[in-house]
């Protein structure tokens, strides 16, 4: 495998290698880059996208009952959002990055 992916982690967007693929998850693999150490881990295949894939990430503000809200990997909503994941910015704000008020409601 070995192939590069994009995914999800809490609310970052990470990069990271596929070691190992299942039915529902990738097994990605990510170096130690001073932020982090190095881990592999298991993350659900609608939480990653290949790098030339058009996503956004979105912040469901509007999801939960403790006030974080939680986050999805966009492929059809907001398409003026959606770049390359590669370019998808890695936290909060920038390119590829959209916060929700309701379900396909921006704020």
């Amino acid at each position: 495998m070995n192939e590069i992916i994009y995914f999800l982690s809490d609310y970052n967007w990470e990069k990271g290698t596929i070691v190992g693929s299942g039915k529902k998850n990738y097994k990605i693999h990510t170096p130690n880059t001073g932020m982090h150490k190095e881990w592999v881990r298991y993350v659900p295949k609608d939480k990653c996208a290949q790098p030339t894939e058009s996503v956004c990430v979105v912040w469901e503000t509007w999801r939960g009952t403790n006030g974080r809200g939680g986050y999805r990997v966009e492929r059809e909503l907001y398409p003026q959002h959606r770049v390359p994941a590669e370019q998808v910015a890695r936290q909060s704000r920038g390119h590829g990055r959209v916060t929700e008020k309701s379900f396909g409601v921006e704020r």
